[in-house]
């Protein structure tokens, strides 16, 4: 099992859940203290996005990718650039991209939705990652057609949907290869993920 955020969300979840058994059993309210520390969760969350979206998504991408760009409230992300680091605190991010050279990049929410639009999109040669995460709200991905792509989707609580299949319940995950991906010149790796909520990765239908 790789250590990373998700991992950790399911660690504390369980050890939340512990303690909040034991303070049925104990006269130290342990319950009362932890709510009242989620200002400080908050806070905590918020200084995360900040780090996160302060590393380079790719040593090879430096010289071109944006910098990290970090908001609040609902906002929509229109871009030509060849790669993307987009971090939102509170509301739903958007991001459409546009570019004919994408190399991928991360885009992130604490609560809300986080869609990526790569209708309008054209990878670059070689293969690239995209991470798109949120704690709390849905994880959307749209590709064009014909875009060779492979799916790690998971959560803790919800639902996740990518190619034919979908999980639910309680630590839903997938992973999916779209046919002749690794053929492909160019193809994108999606690394999904939400606590609460759900994941979904959609293709534009071919034409009737």
């Amino acid at each position: 099992m790789r250590l990373t955020g998700r991992v950790w969300w399911g660690v504390l979840l369980i050890v939340l859940g512990i303690l909040f058994i034991l303070d049925e059993h104990s006269k130290f309210h342990i319950s009362a203290v932890l709510l009242s520390l989620w200002p400080v969760a908050i806070v905590g969350a918020g200084v995360y996005l900040i780090m996160h979206a302060r590393r380079p998504v790719d040593e090879s991408a430096l010289e071109t990718a944006p910098l990290a760009d970090i908001g609040i409230g609902r906002r929509v992300v229109e871009t030509a650039s060849s790669s993307i680091r987009v971090a939102n605190v509170f509301g739903e991010v958007r991001s459409r991209v546009e570019a004919r050279n994408f190399t991928g990049g991360s885009l992130s929410t604490v609560m809300g939705i986080a869609t990526a639009d790569l209708t309008r999109a054209a990878l670059a040669p070689g293969e690239h990652s995209l991470k798109v995460d949120t704690v709390m709200g849905s994880v959307i991905v749209r590709l064009p057609r014909g875009m060779a792509y492979t799916v790690t989707a998971d959560g803790v609580m919800g639902t996740v949907r990518a190619g034919t299949t979908v999980r639910n319940g309680f630590f839903p995950s997938v992973h999916h290869v779209s046919e002749g991906y690794r053929d492909a010149p160019s193809r994108i790796h999606l690394d999904l993920s939400t606590v609460f909520g759900e994941v979904r990765v959609e293709t534009e239908a071919e034409p009737s």
